[in-house]
């Protein structure tokens, strides 16, 4: 069998595409996964599989895998940011995707990728968008683009382009850029939009990829707890977003900036954080009006800690505006 782990001498030259799987205690669907990837009509790849610490037997699952074009990583901590910067220090194809654990590729879709960039990397293009569809409605898993043509930093920043596109880099593109490992997860938009300020992208409407939901529902099965859960953390990247991107936002689209702005306050108010989170509740209001923002900022003289987490639970539903 041929097994590769931390080492690169398996492959004689650098693949044209390198493909970067995180996962976690998915060892029932991770082969769906591998599977798709090792099926396509384009050979020229390399696949990496970073094990983010699973407890299950994910590795024993990746090892009984026969292709050399699979490079295995291991992670020592279930850090999903600090897993995919593993992925891409190790990436050493011309351009780079990200593949979830529980999705899958059509089998032309590496195949489309290599072709596009062709086309289009002679006009300076450096991210290439393309489009998904839920494996069982059928629907459309981005929203805000449809047509094929350029995707604007503007329309990003601004929240218009929002849900899950299926994006490839050129390496070059991302360079030296990483995510910071101890931010939330859920925002991967913070390096996203600096690449996206800095590089051409493009959106090529075509279906590669589908995703899975079968085993929760949603990609967090409990996403109102996962925020409690995480709240300092979340509480850090958001302050950390506001504090890249709040100007832009604010002269681009000041609707947005205030949505933002409200709910960083919605998160310290609900970790306890009630000053800070009523002083950003109270900027917030000069750019949108929103009641459920203006009752939280009231239950808050009234409720504590956990009373207001406990009616978070039951009865306020929030969007994540930081989170495409």
């Amino acid at each position: 069998m041929v097994y590769i782990e931390n080492k690169i001498e398996n492959l004689e030259k650098s693949p044209k595409i390198s493909v970067i799987t995180l996962t976690y205690n998915r060892a029932k669907l991770l082969p769906r996964a591998i599977n798709s990837v090792l099926n396509q009509t384009f050979s020229d790849f390399e696949l990496i599989v970073v094990n983010n610490a699973s407890t299950d037997n994910t590795e024993e699952v990746i090892k009984n895998f026969n292709d050399k074009r699979i490079v295995y990583k291991k992670n020592k901590e279930n850090k999903p940011l600090g897993g995919k910067n593993m992925g891409l220090d190790a990436a050493r194809g011309k351009y780079v995707i990200f593949l979830d654990d529980d999705d899958e590729f059509l089998p032309d879709a590496l195949e489309t990728i290599s072709t596009k960039f062709a086309e289009l990397s002679p006009k300076g293009v450096k991210i290439l968008w393309f489009d998904g569809i839920d494996a069982e409605s059928g629907k459309y898993t981005g929203f805000g683009i449809r047509e094929e043509g350029y995707v604007s930093y503007e329309d990003n920043l601004c929240g218009k382009i929002t849900g899950d596109y299926q994006m490839a880099m050129d390496r070059d593109a991302i360079g030296n850029n990483r995510f910071n490992p101890n931010f939330w997860a859920g925002m991967l938009n913070m390096l996203w939009l600096k690449l996206y300020r800095d590089n051409k992208a493009f959106h090529i409407p075509k279906i590669i990829i589908k995703a899975y939901r079968e085993h929760g529902g949603s990609r967090i099965s409990n996403p109102e707890a996962s925020l409690l859960k995480y709240m300092p953390q979340i509480i850090l990247t958001s302050e950390a977003f506001l504090k890249e991107y709040g100007e832009e936002i604010r002269r681009c689209c000041p609707k947005v900036y205030g949505q933002n702005q409200a709910l960083l306050g919605f998160y310290q108010i609900l970790n306890g954080e009630k000053i800070e989170g009523r002083n950003n509740i109270r900027k917030s209001f000069k750019f949108v009006f929103s009641l459920k923002y203006r009752l939280l900022f009231l239950i808050s003289f009234f409720l504590n800690k956990n009373q207001i987490k406990s009616f978070y639970l039951k009865f306020f539903k929030i969007k994540q505006t930081f989170i495409r």
